[in-house]
């Protein structure tokens, strides 16, 4: 670890908690929080370059490539998963490049990996305890769909009724040939939430960057740890 890994941890630190900041409160990262990380950083490493003399190569060392390219990949895939009804949207994606091409790696350990199996565990048990709360409540769950036990069994973790206030959720529930029929794939990058209805059963939708803040601060800690 030296100077120039802890301000690009820092800097990456700082852009993520902006961006969690907008996450929380409206489901919305404007581009320019990525803009602004990735512009701090370019500013950073040309000082370190041409004013301390820092080596190119620790910018492109194979730990970074390595960190870099995997942490790429498994962005990339998650947002493909979005055609299937179970991705994250678009800006999610620009966010996760621009935090790993910030930070590939820091002290000696791939940052991405960590990041995405941290932030990844923190989103289900969100989104589970979210789940759980609220239908452990209820009587009857689900007997008014005309669909079968597992798929009853699988909703019961992630969707709910709708609470009074929900501002952050998709609808999980479709009319198909007269009939109630779960709905479980949603388009994040064009489905708008549902605000004005009152009732009915929706999927809740936890802001991202605060997962990905809460893996990012778990991998620097481990990686100054270990």
């Amino acid at each position: 670890m030296n100077e120039f890994e802890i301000i690009r941890a820092m800097i990456a630190v700082g852009m993520m908690s902006v961006a969690t900041h907008y996450d929380v409160k409206t489901r919305y990262v404007d581009d320019r929080v990525w803009v602004f990380g990735l512009s701090a950083f370019a500013a950073v490493s040309s000082v370190f370059i041409f004013g301390f003399g820092t080596s190119v190569q620790e910018l492109i060392s194979p730990l970074n490539i390595i960190g870099m390219m995997s942490g790429m990949g498994i962005a990339f895939t998650g947002w493909v998963m979005k055609f299937a009804g179970m991705g994250y949207a678009t800006g999610d994606l620009f966010g996760l490049l621009t935090l790993f091409v910030i930070l590939p790696s820091f002290s000696g350990i791939a940052i991405p990996i960590i990041v995405i199996m941290i932030s990844c565990l923190f989103s289900v048990i969100i989104m589970l305890g979210t789940n759980l709360r609220i239908n452990i409540k209820s009587k009857n769950l689900f007997s008014e769909f005309d669909e079968p036990a597992y798929k009853k069994a699988l909703a019961y973790f992630i969707m709910h009724k709708k609470i009074e206030n929900e501002k952050f959720a998709f609808p999980a529930e479709i009319m198909a040939g007269g009939k109630r029929k779960f709905q479980f794939r949603h388009e994040p990058d064009s489905q708008e939430f549902i605000t004005e209805v009152k009732s009915g059963y929706v999927c809740s939708t936890t802001p991202m960057m605060l997962s990905v803040l809460v893996g990012l601060g778990f991998a620097i800690i481990a990686a100054i740890t270990l």
